[in-house]
């Protein structure tokens, strides 16, 4: 055990030993909660891609289906007075709206999946922003922790007492008020 024992069964830490494993849990938690920010941005832009794309590739599919549409009633018409006139038989005329169905089937199950798809991606989408939700959470809470290490500096300078080293030097030290002020100004 590194620490000194009082005589009343008290623990007394070293500034410097609390100095350090204060330093270190707030370097790796800062550490976790900007890579963890950083990779909720990269998933969330790659999901907004893919669901641009997907309605992209919907809208476009909805287009062609449309044309194929009217390209498959304007045959059909053709076909028939065709078929009347006996230009063609009725076997061919009924090939080609048999094929022209088929086409038009296998045109609306893709629109059904790329809709299943763009729906799926919604749902990452919102997965992403309760995850973003919990992030600032956690960037409260690292804000209050800051807050607290400064009233324990404080504490430490009103008694007289000197700083740990390299604390002064820290980013949140002195900066809780600042950054709650600036974190409140920019939150909707």
């Amino acid at each position: 055990m590194s620490g000194i024992q009082s005589g009343s069964s008290h623990l007394i830490i070293p500034k410097r030993i609390f100095a350090v494993v204060t330093l270190g849990a707030l370097g790796g938690l800062s550490g976790v909660l900007v890579s963890n920010h950083l990779y909720n941005r990269q998933v969330e832009q790659f999901l907004h891609e893919k669901t641009s794309a997907a309605k992209r590739a919907n809208t476009q599919l909805t287009g062609e289906k449309d044309d194929y549409r009217a390209l498959f009633n304007k045959l059909t018409v053709q076909m028939d007075e065709d078929a009347k006139d006996g230009k063609i038989t009725q076997e061919e005329s009924g090939g080609f709206h048999q094929l022209a169905q088929r086409l038009m089937e296998g045109l609306q199950s893709m629109q059904d999946l790329l809709e299943e798809k763009e729906f799926q991606l919604w749902e990452k989408e919102g997965l992403l922003e309760y995850q973003e939700e919990r992030l600032v959470n956690t960037e409260d809470l690292e804000t209050e922790m800051a807050a607290y290490i400064n009233e324990m500096a404080s504490q430490l300078l009103k008694r007289g007492k000197a700083l740990p080293a390299g604390l002064a030097d820290q980013p949140y030290f002195g900066g809780a008020k600042k950054a709650e002020e600036e974190r409140r100004r920019f939150r909707p």
